[in-house]
């Protein structure tokens, strides 16, 4: 009897160890990150979202109006995450280096905070314009409150001449577009979909299918949700079709205010 309750004690204790540590209990989780000024689709998109019971992140640029932030707002209280993208899609680094840190803050990403703030939208997340960051810009903004950022991943780059498919390795071979759950910091480097990025949807969710398998986290960023998406944007049905992988797989499917 006595070594039947150790041993259910260390199980307990070898639990609660790992959960502590960011591990699931399910196989694998996924990220699906969305930009720019497209959260007209991304709210017709809410009951998909929900069919599958998962959570994304949204961080739109511009100006956020009235409209903006009634969809924001929408896609918050529905649990995803929102956070900003600039007011006017500047690469940091370029910013931080010509006007300076705080103008960076103080002109492109605090009126949108302001923004989100008055509708009840305090952001943890962001997303870089153009996927440019560096340590710097990290350290910067992390001391502001951000706790995770979205940029890309040179792993598995961006191509606006569509002519490294046929060199590309499978996705699922490439090994630094996968991050172990328990690794998974404050930069979360994401793969693009969209047909600019030589999106093949049957390797994307063979992707999916190695990190279900191997317990590990893969983000994903597009832009717009429409049916007949071009370029740089998502089809609806790559997008239903990547949620019902890794809703069958047994991945969570989350949104950065998940973590």
């Amino acid at each position: 009897m006595k070594r039947i309750v150790f041993f259910l004690i260390a199980a307990v204790a070898a639990w609660a160890s790992a959960f502590a540590a960011g591990e699931s209990r399910t196989n694998g989780v996924m990220f699906l990150t969305f930009d720019d000024p497209n959260w007209e689709r991304w709210v017709k998109a809410i009951p998909l979202f929900e069919k599958y019971g998962a959570h994304a992140s949204f961080f739109p640029n511009g100006t956020l109006n009235a409209r903006a932030l009634e969809c924001l707002k929408a896609l918050h209280d529905k649990g995803h995450t929102v956070g900003p993208h600039t007011k006017s899609h500047a690469d940091a680094p370029a910013y931080f280096e010509k006007h300076g840190a705080e103008a960076y803050w103080l002109e492109q990403v605090k009126p949108q905070m302001d923004a989100f703030a008055s509708v009840g939208i305090v952001p943890t997340s962001m997303a870089y314009p153009n996927n440019r960051r560096t340590d710097e810009t990290d350290d910067f903004l992390a001391k502001k409150g951000f706790r995770h950022f979205r940029c890309g991943n040179p792993a598995r780059p961006f191509d606006k001449d569509h002519v490294k498919r046929a060199s590309l390795k499978p996705l699922a071979e490439v090994d630094g577009a996968f991050t172990k759950r328990s690794e998974l910091g404050r930069l979360c480097r994401g793969v693009g979909i969209g047909e600019a990025y030589n999106t093949d949807i049957d390797d994307i969710c063979a992707g999916i299918r190695r990190a279900a398998e191997r317990g590990e986290a893969i983000v994903f960023y597009s832009h717009n949700i429409e049916p007949d998406a071009k370029t740089i944007n998502m089809k609806t049905a790559w997008l239903e079709k990547m949620l019902e992988t890794a809703k069958t797989a047994g991945m969570d499917i989350l949104g950065f205010d998940d973590l």
